[in-house]
């Protein structure tokens, strides 16, 4: 399996509403202006801080971006925030570290 660079395509439009990407992304105000992102989910909060809390609605949970992470318990919470950002017509940045 070839491992993706961390600096490549730090934020991608994956679904209409949805961006997904990591660190790199969510540290990059203008990639995320650009991108007309609202909100961002944050799935590794424990390794990676909110960065812009001023300029963005973030939904921080406490995960590590480790394999061995059990990340089940936090699907109908974070499928909820999806859901509900997409519904208000506006897009979610979902970001890990990698």
């Amino acid at each position: 399996k070839m491992k993706r660079s961390i600096n490549a395509n730090p934020i991608d439009l994956v679904y209409p509403g949805i961006a997904l990407g990591n660190v790199m992304g969510a540290q990059d105000m203008n990639g995320l202006s650009q991108r007309c992102i609202s909100h961002i989910l944050n799935a590794a909060s424990l390794k990676c801080p909110c960065f812009f809390p001023q300029a963005f609605s973030y939904k921080a949970m406490p995960l590590t971006d480790t394999p061995s992470q059990n990340i089940m318990q936090f699907f109908a919470e974070t499928s909820k925030f999806i859901h509900d950002v997409r519904a208000s017509g506006r897009t979610v940045f979902v970001h890990c570290v990698e």
